[in-house]
């Protein structure tokens, strides 16, 4: 699967190809890129807080999400666009904890632990936030790859696709009398991936005698 935000320049924009080491979608599913922040609200001995209200706004989509901590601490906000969020935690008996600038990325699993401190819900505590780069709660594998790496790269006609090669467990197909030619993840079939660029379906393929990447 391969989400990317994209222009009338491929040099001015971000791209995020993702990669999944589960099976793959076929062609025939579409979804929106989204991603989850999720993680488990303690206090200072490092016990659970149950029934923690955790906001999740969006200050550029002008848009808030709330959640509660379940008996274990465990809380979990999925489909969250990509987008930089501010998160607030809220308990009784404890300091709010104000979160700021926690981004996610397409398809990003982000892990934020939190441990409260003991005091008036009225005073707070603001720490600046960073979504973890290694993913720890399934095996997927999503490289992101930025705008400034992007401009840098000699892309061969500026096309997206060029990007999927250095992905790790890719590996080019040719194009035969039984499939186009395109590219296998981890030993998934060639045609078992789906494509989207600004939500908009972008899958490609030949008839035979090459592959479809530059």
């Amino acid at each position: 699967m391969v989400y990317g935000r994209t222009n009338a320049f491929i040099s001015n924009i971000v791209f995020v190809v993702v990669f999944r080491l589960m099976l793959a979608t076929n062609a025939g599913g579409q979804g929106t890129p989204t991603g989850t922040i999720s993680g488990y609200i303690l206090d200072p001995h490092g016990l659970a807080v149950p029934g923690a209200r955790v906001i999740v706004d969006s200050p550029k989509m002008a848009a808030t999400r709330s959640v509660s901590s379940n008996g274990q601490g465990a809380y979990r906000v999925p489909a969250l666009l990509t987008s930089p969020y501010n998160l607030t935690i809220e308990a009784n008996g404890f300091k709010t904890i104000h979160v700021s600038v926690v981004m996610i990325e397409v398809n990003q699993r982000a892990r934020l632990d939190l441990a409260l401190t003991i005091g008036s819900k009225s005073d707070s505590i603001t720490v600046l936030g960073s979504a973890p780069l290694l993913n720890t709660s399934d095996a997927s594998v999503s490289p992101l790859i930025g705008n400034r790496f992007v401009e840098n790269m000699p892309l061969k006609g500026r096309s997206f696709s060029s990007l999927i090669h250095p992905a790790p467990g890719v590996v080019l197909t040719p194009s035969n009398f039984y499939g186009p030619g395109q590219f296998s993840v981890n030993g998934q079939r060639p045609d078992a991936h789906y494509f989207l660029v600004d939500g908009v379906s972008a899958n490609l393929g030949t008839a035979g005698g090459g592959t479809n990447l530059g």
